[in-house]
């Protein structure tokens, strides 16, 4: 239950809190920025679709010849779609941009745990079957014949 405030009044009017609530919504999110291309790419396709529908009337007669009205809005529908799109793909680059600016981590490490080798070590194994220490060897020190390289280059 929430208690009654001490004493004075909020300064927080309700154009602060709706503003803050916007905020919140499009400053750790880039689903505005998709909405507004998916609109577009809806719009477009509906631009398409009353096209199709108006060239079928009137090829098969449903449709009589108008005063234009299908024309304007397969027009509109398909331009604002494709504007729309468009605005959302440069939203969406922008937004990756600003994000890499900000600065911010990819992700945020609530728990490491240690990897095994790293216990290992912490106890003393070196890693190796026979207690060799596997960083103090030099390369082709270990026996592996394969690993040796010659002074021109080639393995052996």
């Amino acid at each position: 239950v929430k208690q009654a405030r001490a004493s004075g009044v909020s300064k927080w009017t309700f154009s602060r809190k709706l503003k803050l609530f916007v905020d919140s919504i499009v400053s750790f999110s880039f689903t505005p920025i998709r909405a507004m291309s998916l609109l577009g790419v809806l719009f477009a396709l509906g631009g398409f679709v009353f096209a199709a529908v108006v060239i079928v009337g009137r090829l098969t007669g449903r449709a009589a010849a108008g005063t234009g009205y299908a024309a304007l809005m397969t027009a509109l529908l398909v331009g604002m779609g494709l504007i729309m799109l468009m605005l959302g793909v440069i939203g969406e680059y922008l937004w990756r941009t600003f994000d890499e600016a900000r600065g911010r981590p990819r992700y945020i490490v609530e728990e490491r745990y240690p990897r095994e080798a790293d216990v290992a070590c912490s106890r003393g194994e070196t890693g190796k079957p026979d207690g060799r220490n596997a960083e103090a060897q030099p390369p082709g020190a270990d026996g592996d014949v394969g690993s040796a390289s010659t002074s021109d280059g080639e393995s052996g």
